[in-house]
């Protein structure tokens, strides 16, 4: 079954990381902002505040399918 669950910020990136570089090993063509650093430099060097960043996750099972 489908789940898409919200995460915000450094915090949502930490808490999705492990299963954001499994889904990575997963791509065949991966680019810049397929990786959690390219929103971690985002967060730091352009955000006015944290919660600007909104990640959505979407899993199957326990499966990483996509962030959004």
């Amino acid at each position: 079954m489908l789940e898409i669950r919200h995460f915000v910020g450094h915090r949502g990136i930490d808490s999705i990381e492990n299963d954001w570089r499994s889904l990575l090993t997963r791509l065949p063509r991966k680019r810049h902002f397929h990786y959690p650093e390219w929103y971690r430099a985002y967060l730091d060097g352009y955000a006015a505040d944290e919660g600007e960043l909104h990640l959505f996750a979407a899993y199957n099972a326990d499966t990483l399918l996509a962030v959004l």
